[in-house]
């Protein structure tokens, strides 16, 4: 979890960018449990807030670890945002496999935006879920001693 999650209980899009970049890593170690040999106890909070992160995963290239560590910077506000991941990872790919995956996608596109027609959006009533609308301006705090 995020940082301003487990001191705060704020949920967000940028709290879930953290939650990605673990994601990311996992899937880089071949599955490894996050954290490697070390304890969730009193020093682990301690730890991620004066900037521990875990070590590149074995089969991640470089730039996708830098990628995980935008993910956990310490500002919610200063992690990418889900769309800037997905323009990232996108890029990874070559042009044809990228195309490729889209062609893929297509007809789940054309399902959702039928359903989306046929009913209201509830969901998109509401203001954006991010960590300024979740925290407030008056109540963000940022503990980070380094921009990662």
């Amino acid at each position: 979890m995020a940082m301003e999650t487990i001191q705060k209980k704020i949920f967000s899009s940028q709290s879930d960018v953290w939650s990605f970049g673990i994601v990311l890593w996992e899937l880089f170690s071949l599955g490894k449990v996050p954290y490697p040999g070390m304890e969730f106890d009193d020093s682990f909070i301690p730890k991620l807030r004066d900037g521990y992160r875990m070590e590149k995963p074995r089969y991640a290239p470089t730039n996708i670890y830098s990628l995980m560590g935008s993910c956990w910077r310490m500002d919610p506000r200063k992690r990418p945002a889900f769309g800037d991941l997905e323009d990232f990872l996108g890029h990874q790919l070559e042009p044809p496999v990228r195309q490729q995956f889209l062609d893929l996608n297509e007809p789940y596109v054309k399902a959702n935006a039928k359903m989306t027609s046929q009913t209201t959006d509830y969901a998109g009533m509401f203001a954006d879920i991010n960590y300024e609308t979740m925290a407030g301006s008056e109540d963000i705090a940022i503990i980070s001693p380094s921009d990662f």
